[in-house]
């Protein structure tokens, strides 16, 4: 099982919806397809697997669709996490010419000692903010899965549970 970006009640802000520096949403890419799983439809997709023999030996992408973008994730979590701000988008092209600017600069002034923060290293960039696409076709084919829940009840879901967290309410996923 390879999930994508995991989120859910208390992990709602991910990696690929990009930084958060004072009230600007840097958003790296903002047309970029996320690959998204939210923890009750990834707990479900598990336990099909794990209870289905045409599952053995088998690798799937586990992801509950490929159609929402960084735009639409990061508006979501602003206005529904209360943590509003500008969103400045920045195409990823864009984003990972000034890292390896800042990489050239950093080895010019201070050589190999120089260190930079993750968001301006390549690799670690690419890593987190590359446009990758992952299928779940063959999940869906082999073994007949589809999130039982869909992007705007997982919504519904992580706020709503967040809200109950914060209110000490004791929270549990739907069957």
């Amino acid at each position: 099982m390879r999930p994508g970006f995991i989120w859910g009640p208390r992990h709602a802000e991910i990696a690929g919806m990009g930084r958060r520096i004072g009230r600007i949403n840097l958003m790296f890419g903002p047309f970029v397809r996320l690959p998204l799983t939210h923890v009750a439809n990834c707990a479900d997709c598990v336990v099909i697997a794990a209870e289905n023999q045409a599952a053995i030996g088998e690798c799937f992408n586990v992801v509950d669709g490929d159609n929402i973008r960084v735009w639409r994730y990061v508006r979501e979590y602003a206005r529904r996490s209360g943590k509003r701000g500008f969103a400045l988008p920045v195409p990823y092209r864009v984003g990972l010419g000034v890292t390896h600017l800042a990489s050239i600069a950093s080895r010019a002034l201070f050589g190999k000692k120089g260190k930079l923060p993750s968001l301006l290293t390549p690799r670690r960039f690419e890593s987190q903010f590359k446009p990758v696409r992952f299928s779940n076709r063959k999940l869906r084919k082999t073994l007949s899965w589809e999130p039982p829940l869909s992007f705007d009840e997982c919504l519904n879901l992580t706020y709503e549970q967040a809200e109950q967290v914060r209110g000490k309410a004791p929270y549990s996923f739907p069957n």
